[in-house]
């Protein structure tokens, strides 16, 4: 049985499995500590208490790391700040496209609520710096410093600019979900 045999050093936790090494197309897991390891394929499904994972969650593919690519993301340089971690990475990504700061920078420049979007912009500029979205960093810190200082001379022409730009890494991130 797999569970007598040590644990490699180099594993790394993603969600609820903690994947032990991607080698050959299998992929060791360990639900518990007190669980065996045990493999499966590529091509299956593994089902525990309710959580669904497929390898591809794991192992982002490359067609979708390009569209990222062509949204304005630097996908190599966010890897390396979830420290290789692809499924961790495009767990953050479905969370993003989930948040509501984008939507609530709307409302907020409609409305002309300056000290409001100055926070939801600059939550969203962090964010974006985190996931590595270019295109939108481009737009999102000249933004927050213009609305820092109650400027909202420009800001409605940036907020469509960003709007076209965010709805493209929207789509990408949704497409391949």
């Amino acid at each position: 049985m797999l569970s007598n045999q040590p644990k490699p050093p180099y594993m790394s936790k993603t969600g609820f499995f903690e994947v032990l090494i991607v080698y050959n197309l299998k992929i060791y897991l360990e639900i518990s500590s007190d669980n065996p390891y045990f493999a499966i394929d590529t091509d299956h499904y593994l089902k525990y208490k309710g959580a669904i994972s497929r390898y591809s969650l794991l192992k982002m593919e490359s067609v979708y790391k390009q569209q990222l690519f062509e949204a304005g993301t630097n996908v190599d340089k966010a890897l390396d700040r979830f420290m290789g971690s692809e499924a961790l990475y495009d767990k953050f990504l479905l969370k993003f496209i989930q948040d509501t700061c984008y939507k609530q920078l709307e409302d907020c420049i409609k409305t002309g609520n300056v000290s409001e979007a100055f926070m939801q912009a600059h939550t969203m500029k962090g964010i974006a710096g985190n996931l590595e979205f270019e295109s939108l960093l481009e737009i999102l810190v000249p933004m927050t410093e213009q609305l820092r200082r109650g400027d909202m001379t420009m800001i409605k022409e940036e907020q469509e600019e960003l709007k076209l730009r965010y709805e493209k890494l929207y789509a990408v991130i949704k497409g391949n979900h």
